[in-house]
């Protein structure tokens, strides 16, 4: 991967503010009898109809790009979506250009850090590190459904 520019990651930043999603969940881990949602799972997507700009994003940060048709007679939409160490290269890289997006963004690098931190442990996550993941969840996805309005 090329050093890219400041203005490549401002391009991307402003992409991943207007059609981007943080994605910050939890999953269920364990053995089969009595699975618990515990895993914390990251991810960051950008979605469109134009796929020109995700594929423009495959080839610096690459991730992936999938395409679907929602309906007959409709567009096609794609989603790049960019998991583990090359999410965290683009959040990185976009974080001092964004806008609308720059708080959940902090959130889920906060996630991140969470997921490499102490606690696997034979019997598993502490219920104080497991209640906090959960409210680091909630808070990105708060942070979503406010419907922030500009007056």
């Amino acid at each position: 991967m090329a050093d890219l520019t400041k203005w490549e990651k401002a391009y991307a930043a402003g992409l991943f503010d207007g059609e981007g999603c943080v994605c910050v969940y939890m999953r269920k881990s364990g053995t089969a009898h009595g699975r618990k949602d515990r895993a914390l799972r990251t991810n960051l997507i950008i979605t469109g109809t134009d796929l020109r700009p995700l594929q423009w994003l495959q080839e610096r940060w690459q991730g992936s790009v999938k395409i679907w048709t929602p309906r007959p007679n409709h567009k096609a939409v794609g989603a790049w979506r960019v998991f583990s160490n090359q999410a965290d290269i683009f959040a990185r890289d976009i974080r001092p250009y964004l806008l609308v997006k720059a708080e959940q963004l902090d959130l889920w690098m906060e996630a991140r850090k969470m997921m490499y931190s102490p606690g696997f442990m034979p019997g598993g996550l502490p219920e104080d590190e497991v209640a906090a993941r959960r409210a680091l969840v909630a808070k990105v996805s708060a942070m979503k459904t406010k419907g922030r309005r500009v007056s």
